[in-house]
């Protein structure tokens, strides 16, 4: 009999695996710089693992460039247009790797919206594909964010923008360090990477202002950033920078939807997202504690703990309280949510809840606009 988290696992890889006949292909495409210029080269990446297909027999790489004007339109009512073929390896020229890499030398125009799309031929000949959006700076959206790594209209996803503290000075390094959040951060966490399909980020435009202590500013153009489902602060303060005894500056206001996180810790991402992404609690004493009413990650009272812990993959013994705050937990060390500096992993009881909450927020209906293919 298979455990709780093995068939939301499972539902996951539903998600992100997409099947040929008795096997699997994941795709993972990037591209770098995240968000670039007019005129800057721009590379791609494409990681491609597959299992009981009879191996890979072409990858190709297709790209999409639509010329967009000074415009609240949103990116996704646009018509991508026209396909060209920017790259196709075949089994004479595939890699060893299941790493390809191509450089579009000089980039893109001005005021421009790129889609490329990989798509991926198993040997019996099944095909999948996966696409991104992003634009090119400067971005003319009249103050919504720009699109950096997107996959799906909003509603469906979880939207994230990054939005550069007031404090920071150096852009381009925010820019770097926002891919990185992307790649290394929210995609390496174990149970988040099955469901990498299911997020757009984007940057904003307009700087914010992490509080150590009290709420987070929002950006001046705060109107423009309801429909996202996590507003990302991101500062230059190491804890090196602070006094003792403070706690500057991780932390989130999941009440407001918006969390801040050093723009160089990928932990302080992954625990803050957490709070705000997924309605997960705090497991150490100072924290921040509540009781979700499905699949809670902190309970009120030790029974309570106990009698969860085994369908939730733990044994009753797995349940103590959190540092004398009169909260309890069932997780193992290491867990994520124990704080930003324990790991990039979710341990199994809060895996469950983030798997529960990215199909809970899949299955909403979406009544926005359309393109039309």
């Amino acid at each position: 009999m298979h455990t709780p988290r093995y068939c939301l696992v499972m539902l996951g890889l539903s998600v992100l695996l997409m099947g040929c006949q008795g096997g699997w292909i994941d795709v993972a495409p990037m591209h770098y710089p995240i968000y670039p210029t007019s005129g800057e080269s721009v590379g791609y990446s494409v990681e491609v693992n597959s299992g009981g297909c009879g191996g890979v027999q072409r990858v190709t790489l297709y790209e999409s460039v639509i010329t967009i004007k000074k415009s609240s339109q949103k990116w996704w009512t646009y018509n991508p247009g026209p396909e060209t073929v920017l790259k196709e390896w075949k089994p004479k020229d595939l890699p060893d790797s299941s790493e390809y890499g191509w450089w579009k030398m000089g980039g893109y125009g001005a005021d421009r919206l790129v889609r490329y799309r990989v798509e991926v031929e198993a040997a019996d000949g099944t095909t999948v594909s996966q696409e991104v959006w992003y634009a090119i700076r400067p971005y003319p959206g009249l103050g919504h964010p720009a699109p950096v790594y997107c996959q799906g209209e909003p509603g469906w996803v979880f939207d994230i923008v990054f939005i550069p503290d007031k404090s920071l000075t150096d852009l381009d390094l925010f820019r770097t360090q926002c891919r990185y959040m992307i790649l290394d951060a929210m995609f390496a966490e174990s149970t988040i990477g099955l469901f990498r399909n299911s997020f757009n980020f984007y940057i904003n435009p307009q700087p914010g202002t992490a509080v150590e202590k009290g709420y987070h500013v929002f950006p001046s153009n705060k109107a423009n950033l309801t429909f996202a489902e996590a507003l990302a602060v991101m500062h230059g303060h190491t804890w090196s920078m602070v006094k003792p005894g403070a706690r500057w500056i991780d932390c989130a206001n999941p009440a407001f939807r918006i969390f801040s996180a050093y723009q160089k810790d990928r932990g302080a991402m992954v625990h803050e997202a957490g709070h705000v992404l997924f309605g997960l609690a705090d497991e150490y004493a100072e924290g921040g504690h509540h009781q979700e009413p499905i699949l809670p990650n902190n309970w009120k009272k030790k029974a309570d703990a106990q009698a969860d812990a085994p369908k939730r993959g733990k044994p009753a013994a797995n349940a103590r309280e959190i540092d004398g705050s009169g909260w309890y937990l069932i997780c193992d060390p290491g867990c994520a949510m124990q704080h930003c500096t324990a790991g990039l992993d979710f341990d199994t009881p809060c895996a469950e809840r983030v798997v529960y909450k990215m199909v809970e927020n899949a299955q909403q209906p979406y009544s926005g606009p359309h393109y039309s293919p």
